[in-house]
């Protein structure tokens, strides 16, 4: 399978971007095919065309964004279940997606960096996370790169390694056990990622997470794939209408609702749920 890295930064943090680009550049020089994309963008930009140019793999815009800020804030799952599909199409053609985790310019940071853990966990994405405070001492940095940590395992998102100043890399109570604590020089540019960082990402054999959510994605593609036909009785209850009208919206099977037609399109109007393309049968037609 197709790996994946989810680079996340534990606040709003200006080398996201480029730590991205270096990651790329150290990749492509092991010859490794590399896919960019974002779960989270309100659209595309200049940022993201260089860094798709730079990965040269001539991957459409449209492939490299999830959701944007908005679908995230109407329906979570729903954004998720975008992304989910959305990587694992782009997972088909590359040798390894890189993740580049959203910017903080939309939420409050605690909250950004939860939807960003859950996102990983429903992706399947080991987090590569950047540890950088201008607050906190280079001695304090591993106290508080142990609480991220922590908190992506609570979101169940595995934490591959970190990202941090150089100077405080050699500490030696970073949280374990970690594939890589990578040492970045965050004042030179442009920013470089050692040939062994990259090597340690394309050779890590991480055990997967599948999530409720991300189960469910599994089960309705393969659904998708080989459609066939339920047939759902007493069509005139609520309960069985709303249920036929999310299998329709998703494309998960040809639908045979038994019921009168006129009660059942009379309700479906009322709970305002569109039956289109399923069947309506009177189970009393004589003519059955």
């Amino acid at each position: 399978m197709t790996k994946t890295v989810y680079l996340m930064a534990t606040a709003d943090n200006p080398h996201l971007t480029a730590i991205a680009a270096a990651l790329v550049d150290q990749l492509l020089r092991q010859s490794v095919k590399v896919g960019l994309f974002w779960p989270i963008r309100p659209a595309a930009d200049q940022t993201m065309t260089d860094l798709l140019a730079r990965a040269g793999a001539n991957q459409p815009l449209e492939t490299a964004i999830g959701a944007s800020y908005n679908q995230v804030h109407q329906d979570l799952d729903q954004a998720m279940m975008a992304m989910i599909g959305k990587l694992t199409d782009l997972q088909a053609s590359v040798d390894l997606v890189v993740c580049v985790g959203s910017d903080y310019s939309d939420l409050i940071a605690p909250m950004e960096f939860s939807i960003n853990a859950k996102i990983a966990a429903n992706l399947d994405a080991p987090v590569l996370l950047i540890i950088t405070d201008p607050a906190q001492s280079p001695s304090d940095l591993p106290a508080q790169a142990r609480l991220y940590v922590d908190a992506l395992r609570e979101k169940y998102a595995t934490c591959m390694g970190l990202i941090v100043p150089s100077g405080s890399a050699d500490q030696a109570h970073w949280p374990k056990p970690l594939s890589l604590v990578e040492a970045v020089d965050f004042g030179h540019t442009p920013l470089s990622i050692s040939p062994q960082a990259a090597s340690t990402i394309v050779a890590a054999d991480l055990p997967g997470v599948r999530t409720p959510l991300r189960f469910q994605f599994e089960l309705a593609r393969r659904a998708r794939a080989d459609l066939r036909t339920i047939i759902l009785p007493e069509a005139e209850d609520d309960r069985i209408l709303k249920a036929a009208s999310e299998i329709i919206d998703r494309g998960l099977a040809h639908l045979i609702l038994l019921g009168d037609p006129a009660v059942v399109a009379a309700q479906a109007k009322v709970l305002g749920v569109d039956l289109t393309g399923a069947r309506i049968q009177d189970p009393t037609d004589p003519k059955l």
